[in-house]
């Protein structure tokens, strides 16, 4: 992955110019190494003469068609091209980003949608046949290709600088298991920024009940899993007082889905391992603090009768429709009916047009001893990949390099902007709110990598309302472990 001798002198250069500007900067950013955070002051931005990508260089590529391969998900904006502009915003801005790219590199680009993107890149490097210069993949599997050799350690890849603002180095950093970056992420491609958990409120019902300003407390420190249920049960409605909340007419205090549990625990702090001192994953049984959370959490937010979360047995919601949300827990907070909902930093535009006001607010921590809040993040978020067969590493890398500079804080400020804010976009705490949960993202990389199939033990526990999770993880500990060790082992070659 050696750079030729003229590259090697272009790039010098450019990153020489790049750390005169982030040292201009300094005065202008609040510190967050992800470059997430977004101006909720009054203060004027300070004009800038150039463009980060400007310093960049310029590249004569002779029309190379440069080939992406993505997954489009539901649940967030994954698109690294479009064919045309005008359709919203955000494809406004990756339609002139790439037309700057093309022009300063003279590439072209290709984009082609998969949904089995492992199978197509082992394919690849089995025939060593170059089909692709990036490739999307979620994170274990990213790990998973790593270790066979499909995917390369970007770390290696001279041309790529991982401390560049526009990557999210925190989570780069976390997501990756040691000193190994197999798989990126940045504000360039907004599928990590779309996975982050955050509570939808109805501001009309913690009006009605005369409720503590869920914003209020998460500054005074007393936001946690049980003030969230305190406010649940005050405003949850049994109107025929049978005992059933019936989630076609009565008032509920939490909705959600099954898939975000196992994520949303994430908010106590609590992961199921910790790194060793050389940064690798250890896991020596679940720890008693995890197994309080789960406890707690369970009882609180999956048990509890004015609780209905989809995909959970038995199936509150059979029998259910509405024509507020295409999904079934959406819709009963769509319709005014439940006091709290979980959803995702892209998929919370269910709620934009909502009769009622609404709120969001970052997922509860456990408990006031706890000291801080934490933002769940996707645990199958999905970044970027460089396949082993890649062509010209260096290409690749200014590739890259370029697009992510281009379009550094544009899009992720039209996502905030455009989807988060919309009705509170002139809150000012509203949008503090969504400020912290981007600062504060955290993923459980067992999680993120499905050690001891962890994903489908939790999932399933929640789903039949276990309360039983320990010797449920008992008996997957060996594999728990010998999936960490063979991961370890892997990187360690």
């Amino acid at each position: 992955m050696k750079n030729s001798k003229t590259f090697k002198r272009l790039l010098c250069l450019a990153l020489a110019v790049l750390c005169l500007a982030s040292l201009a900067a300094c005065s202008k950013n609040d510190g967050n190494g992800d470059g997430t955070s977004v101006a909720g002051g009054t203060t004027a931005p300070v004009a800038e003469t150039t463009e980060a990508y400007e310093a960049l260089p310029v590249m004569n590529y002779d029309k190379y068609e440069f080939k992406i391969l993505t997954r489009p998900t539901t649940w967030s904006y994954d698109a690294l091209t479009v064919e045309e502009q005008g359709k919203n915003v955000l494809d406004d801005i990756v339609y002139s980003r790439q037309n700057i790219v093309q022009d300063r590199l003279n590439i072209t680009f290709s984009e082609v949608n998969s949904q089995n993107i492992s199978k197509d890149i082992a394919t690849a490097v089995s025939t060593q046949t170059h089909l692709y210069d990036v490739c999307q993949l979620p994170t274990g599997t990213a790990l998973q290709s790593f270790l066979r050799g499909e995917v390369v350690d970007i770390n290696e890849v001279d041309g790529i600088n991982l401390e560049n603002p526009w990557w999210a180095k925190n989570f780069n950093d976390t997501v990756n298991i040691g000193t190994k970056r197999y798989v990126i992420f940045g504000d360039g491609h907004l599928n990590y920024y779309s996975g982050f958990y955050i509570y939808a409120f109805n501001k009309q019902l913690i009006s009605e009940n005369n409720l503590e300003s869920p914003y209020d407390c998460v500054t005074a420190g007393t936001w946690t899993y049980e003030k969230m249920y305190s406010m649940m049960k005050i405003a949850a409605k049994d109107y025929n007082a049978d005992g059933v909340y019936d989630v076609s007419t009565d008032v509920l205090g939490f909705t959600g889905h099954v898939n975000h549990l196992r994520n949303l625990m994430i908010s106590s702090g609590e992961t199921l391992t910790h790194n060793d001192d050389s940064g690798y994953p250890v896991y020596e049984g679940l720890s008693e603090r995890y197994i309080n959370v789960y406890t707690d959490f369970l009882n609180k937010f999956v048990i509890d009768p004015t609780v209905a979360i989809a995909g959970v047995r038995p199936n509150r919601y059979e029998g259910f429709s509405s024509g507020a949300a295409s999904d079934n827990y959406a819709a009963v907070f769509n319709e005014g009916r439940a006091l709290f909902q979980a959803t995702a930093t892209y998929s919370v535009q269910s709620v934009r047009n909502l009769d009622f006001e609404y709120g969001l607010v970052i997922v509860p921590k456990y408990s006031e001893d706890q000291q801080d809040y934490v933002a769940p993040v996707y645990s199958y978020v999905e970044g970027l990949v460089i396949p082993s067969t890649t062509s010209d590493f260096e290409r690749t890398a200014l590739v890259l390099e370029t697009m992510f500079a281009v379009s550094h804080e544009k899009l992720l400020n039209a996502l905030i902007g455009n989807i988060l804010h919309y009705k509170c976009a002139n809150n000012p705490t509203d949008i503090k709110m969504i400020d912290m949960v981007f600062e504060k993202g955290q993923v459980d990389i067992a999680l993120a990598n499905n050690f001891g199939n962890c994903v489908g033990l939790l999932n399933t526990l929640h789903a039949n309302q276990n309360p039983n999770i320990k010797s449920s993880f008992d008996m997957y500990k060996k594999k728990f472990q010998s999936d960490i060790e063979a991961a370890i082992s892997g990187m360690k070659k």
